[in-house]
């Protein structure tokens, strides 16, 4: 009887030793892959791969997420061999930078304008101001209007001897400037950036284009595969994933899926030649 109860002891302390390590994976696993970040999308990529996958076998042909990471540094896309089709139409680049950085450029020089256009006009408020009090001081004698003073402008150099009447405008002017130099500033700062970003995004584009291009090349694309892309990192990843469950395609199916492949990488040469990019 204590031989009985001492081997039930030992089985169930070996069961729990092999299941309980599995159970707190799996738990660690579920409980990580429910954290999310701050744009509501997976905060860690490897959740994300594991749920798509799992989407795609149960039969959607494409998934696109954007912002996937703890900074929500990737776009992650995957493709069924049947939306191989899709691929190029989901990979593109900014190609008005030009246009995008002249109109920054405008939008800085109207921005300056204004800055001065308003200092400046308080300046000359505040200028015509005081010579108005200066002409109208007590020891002055008689009053002058505005349009005594205008009809007259001598009036002004007869009348004023203390040219700090003149001040705010200085002070205007220097505030103007600062001003605008500080507002070129940071917007040439944000135009660096933009053009920045744009190289960045250029060069991941045809980086991934060949990838792709490899990846066909080396005959790793078949219909039981998944093509796996993960954009906005430097560099991109192109990799290719096995399905969860494999199905025997007849031939009309291999034959349109070849097909596709083959004018995919045409396409892709073709991009990259018009580019000087291969």
């Amino acid at each position: 009887m204590k031989n009985k109860i001492l081997m039930s002891t030992i089985a169930i302390i070996l069961t729990f030793s092999f299941c309980l390590p599995a159970l707190n994976f799996a738990y660690a696993l579920d409980t990580n892959c429910k954290k999310l970040n701050k744009d509501g999308q997976f905060d860690n990529e490897d959740c994300a791969v594991i749920n798509s996958l799992e989407r795609i076998n149960n039969g959607e042909k494409f998934i696109k997420l954007n912002n996937v990471g703890h900074k929500s540094e990737y776009d992650l896309l995957f493709f069924d061999s049947s939306e191989i089709n899709g691929i190029l139409s989901n990979l593109t680049y900014n190609k008005n930078i030009a246009q995008i950085i002249s109109l920054k450029e405008q939008q800085l020089k109207k921005s300056n304008e204004a800055i001065s256009g308003v200092m400046l006009s308080l300046g000359g408020a505040n200028v015509l101001k005081n010579i108005y009090n200066a002409l109208n001081l007590p020891n002055r004698g008689r009053k002058h209007n505005f349009m005594q003073i205008a009809a007259n402008p001598r009036l002004i150099f007869q009348m004023i001897q203390n040219v700090a009447v003149f001040i705010p405008m200085g002070v205007s002017a220097l505030i103007a400037g600062l001003a605008c130099a500080a507002n070129s500033y940071f917007r040439i700062k944000a135009i660096d950036s933009i053009q920045e970003n744009a190289r960045e995004e250029r060069k991941n584009y045809f980086y991934t284009l060949k990838m792709i291009l490899d990846t066909i090349n080396d005959n790793k694309l078949d219909n039981n595969k998944i093509l796996y892309l993960r954009l906005k990192s430097s560099p991109a990843i192109v990799s290719v994933l096995e399905k969860k469950i494999s199905k025997n395609y007849t031939s009309e199916e291999r034959t349109k899926f070849n097909n596709d492949v083959l004018r995919l990488k045409e396409e892709i040469m073709s991009i990259l030649n018009d580019a000087n990019e291969l």
